[in-house]
């Protein structure tokens, strides 16, 4: 079926359909990402469709704000889950879906405030996940662990519950070790998650293990059609200066998602530093969001 629907525009936004539905935004953006690389008309053709609906339902503007969301277009997508939220305030996935449009342009606090509200109306593991990544944004550890353990505790067996507890361990640089157990037990679990497999990316790369970061993506980036694999491989490859390498993961990823500014920037680095332009210094490395995939 995944293998399909990467193929196919309906069985994509079927896919986003159900991702949405469950509470799940941080897949649906992604899935929609996917659908503007089949079919770059497909989205904007559906979101017209969303104007012969009832403007009194929020499923029209929670469409209409994936579509901007997937294209990057956040203040547009702002504005369109709000209207989603004003007509029915208690819906969980419009408060769920603002979060993380303001967790994804960097407004943490405003972030934690809705993605509070979309845990008040339903303890949604995305909810938790949305909390804890803005509480430790926010340098709020300790809300971070206590969000990040009543998770683990509601679903001790779930591979995204476990892959949280891990994240929010690997931000204690004494407890490696068991941050790196539970993130390799979550991707045991589901070689095809993406956020354990980018937590244990970064923890390697936090203690310098840059080439077991490398080896990481490499070996599981079949198991994903996600431009942030290539995305952070062009970034790490590039902190080695491994220029041809570290070029051909950023075009990767723009083939993936043709729009995506990080990539842009980073070839744009590494053509002036090729040019010399630049005084060797490293490729800057861009902040991989991990629970974007979604997320995107």
């Amino acid at each position: 079926m995944e293998k399909e629907y990467r193929s196919s525009t309906f069985l994509s936004l079927q896919l986003a359909n159900v991702y949405s539905k469950s509470g799940d935004p941080h897949a649906a953006i992604q899935v929609h990402r996917n659908v503007l690389k089949l079919d770059s008309g497909c989205m904007d053709g559906l979101t017209k469709d969303t104007f012969d609906m009832n403007e009194e339902r929020p499923e029209v503007w929670i469409i209409r704000s994936l579509n901007s969301l997937s294209k990057e277009e956040y203040d547009t997508a702002l504005e369109q889950v709000e209207r989603g939220i004003s007509v029915a305030p208690t819906h969980m996935l419009g408060h769920a879906l603002k979060g993380k449009i303001l967790l994804e342009n960097g407004k943490f606090g405003e972030a934690a405030h809705s993605y509070r509200n979309a845990y008040r109306l339903e303890r949604d593991l995305s909810n938790y996940e949305g909390l804890t990544k803005c509480y430790s944004k926010l340098g709020k550890h300790l809300e971070a662990t206590t969000t990040a353990k009543e998770a683990f505790s509601l679903l001790p067996n779930s591979p995204r519950a476990v892959t949280l507890a891990g994240l929010v361990l690997a931000e204690n640089p004494s407890l490696y070790n068991k941050a790196k157990d539970y993130l390799e037990k979550a991707l045991k679990m589901n070689p095809k998650l993406i956020e354990p497999l980018f937590g244990l990316c970064d923890l390697y790369e936090k203690h310098n293990h840059v080439q077991k970061a490398i080896d990481l993506l490499e070996q599981h980036s079949h198991n994903h059609h996600h431009y942030k694999i290539h995305l952070k491989l062009g970034n790490l490859y590039g902190h080695l200066q491994e220029w041809s390498k570290a070029t051909l993961n950023f075009h990767t990823a723009l083939n993936i998602f043709p729009s995506c500014a990080a990539a842009k920037r980073g070839l744009a680095d590494i053509e002036k530093t090729i040019n010399g332009n630049e005084e060797g210094d490293d490729l800057e490395e861009e902040d991989v969001d991990i629970q974007s995939i979604d997320e995107e």
